[in-house]
């Protein structure tokens, strides 16, 4: 057996980190510590919230930073206060299907594979009152088979809780991006896609959550579409310097960049159609 820390960013959301604890907790694979990371929220809720698993208070710690960072600074926080050789995130309005670490870390037992993906459902959920109303699931990626560079050039392949890897591969593949806003998952990917094998698991394991009514309650929002623009082209810019100055590959920055302008197309020729 080998200690998973499944690291949980939260923020205000008391009532979906509830379910993501549960959802770690009801997991077929127990040898687990969670580690709650409070980004700037209202401590006392998650502390209250943590309390309330009476049974397992040993294996869940939770860490309160001050005021709001961006959300890999709270990664790390879970990285550093964390001690199993596996890792795993899974963000306070997330779920997993109850094998899913199960099924990860027999994957991880091959000593060439370093991490491991799945498949993920997309659930659209309405927060109502003190409830959380189901409204429709759809397959995220139901193709995924592989997980490529030049693949992962052109978009993320995998939502953050699909992705199961070892520890050990962060001394070679670094921490999360502190300085970037959103998207710090997919730019740690390409690292880590650069260095080490990432083996599929074409089951659909993981549940990536979305509200449909955000505005209820502003903190029970997802991520907002012009931040994950503003970075994509952030990161994708970057790539391409650093290949020009030699800090990474030239073809893989001209390939993240270049991907860059094709999406952009795809979406303008996508627009066209709908309006034509």
């Amino acid at each position: 057996m080998c200690k998973v820390s499944v690291i949980v960013r939260t923020f205000d959301r008391k009532l979906l980190l509830a379910r993501a604890i549960q959802s770690i907790i009801e997991q077929t694979y127990k040898d687990w510590e969670i580690v709650v990371v409070n980004n700037g929220g209202d401590g006392r809720q998650v502390d209250e919230v943590a309390a309330s698993f009476k049974e397992h208070l040993g294996r869940i710690k939770t860490f309160h930073i001050p005021y709001a960072r961006n959300m890999e600074f709270a990664t790390n926080v879970g990285l550093k206060n964390s001690s199993g050789e596996i890792i795993a995130l899974l963000d306070d309005d997330d779920t997993w299907d109850r094998t899913f670490l199960e099924k990860c870390v027999d994957r991880l037992r091959n000593p060439e594979v370093f991490g491991v993906v799945c498949r993920t459902m997309l659930v659209y959920e309405s927060i109502e009152g003190h409830s959380i109303r189901i409204i429709r699931k759809t397959p995220f990626n139901p193709k995924l088979k592989s997980v490529r560079l030049y693949r992962l050039a052109r978009c993320n392949l995998f939502t953050t809780n699909a992705f199961v890897y070892k520890r050990k591969a962060l001394e070679s593949v670094g921490e999360y991006r502190e300085d970037l806003q959103v998207l710090g998952d997919w730019e740690f990917n390409i690292r880590f896609a650069r260095k080490y094998r990432i083996s599929v698991i074409e089951e659909t394991l993981a549940n990536y959550h979305k509200r449909t009514n955000p505005s209820n309650i502003p903190s029970m929002a997802n991520t907002s579409m012009a931040d994950h623009i503003k970075a994509d082209r952030f990161i994708r810019t970057e790539y391409l310097k650093k290949g020009f100055r030699g800090d990474a590959p030239l073809l893989i920055g001209m390939l993240i960049y270049g991907f860059g302008w094709v999406n952009r197309a795809v979406l303008l020729l996508k627009k066209i159609l709908k309006s034509g």
